[in-house]
């Protein structure tokens, strides 16, 4: 998957790799994190984020230096809100405008179709398929939404597969584009967190939260 975000004035601010690893339990998913070379290829993987639903914790594991850090989900909230909005998104888009066009592309080999969201704050373009079964923005949400209430809104979105989509905040200009670039079902993963060095932050920010 490719993350590319645009400043107003259409200057890229950021374009980043992404490589997701889905899990058989909700509670658990992780991703590979990997910057764009000029020739929009990957580099060499920078960062892989573990997220553990359960224990609404996540640990980054940083390649470079063979470094980890662990910490509790800053969006804990809104995770928690995404896995009851999985069971009625309606509450969470009732102020969104949705419109399938009907119009229809193939992307890597799948069937997808459009779907335009728009609201005051923010306006959405996806590409979703319904044959590829598995929930997507419930993970991606703190990243790909310029806002918290676009967050919420993303989380909440239809259980189709997003192959592409491209957002913009009406207020600030700026624009996020998401592309799937491969998708493999069947292969198996396993990531392995010997050999880091952890350094636990959950302590550390349990504290700022009460100051």
């Amino acid at each position: 998957m490719r993350m590319q975000t645009y400043k107003k004035n259409g200057k890229q601010n950021a374009d980043v790799f992404m490589r997701y690893y889905n899990s058989a339990d909700p509670n658990y998913m992780a991703m590979e994190m990997m910057e764009a070379t000029k020739d929009s290829k990957s580099k060499n993987t920078e960062a892989k984020i573990i997220f553990d639903g359960s224990q609404k914790a996540m640990i980054t594991l940083m390649e470079e230096n063979k470094q980890a850090v662990a910490m509790k989900m800053p969006n804990v909230e809104n995770y928690e809100q995404a896995q009851q909005q999985e069971q009625n998104p309606e509450e969470a888009m009732k102020d969104v405008k949705i419109t399938r066009t009907g119009r229809t592309k193939n992307i890597l080999g799948y069937t997808c179709y459009e779907t335009i969201m728009e609201n005051d704050d923010m306006k959405a373009v996806s590409w979703t398929t319904k044959d590829v079964k598995i929930s997507q923005f419930k993970a991606f949400a703190g990243m790909f939404a310029q806002s918290k209430k676009e967050q919420n809104q993303l989380m909440a979105m239809p259980t189709e597969f997003t192959m592409e989509m491209e957002s913009t905040d009406k207020k600030t200009g700026e624009k996020t584009k998401m592309t799937v670039t491969e998708i493999n079902e069947n292969q198996s993963s396993t990531i392995d967190t010997s050999g880091y060095n952890v350094m636990d932050m959950s302590r550390l920010m349990k504290g700022q939260e009460k100051n």
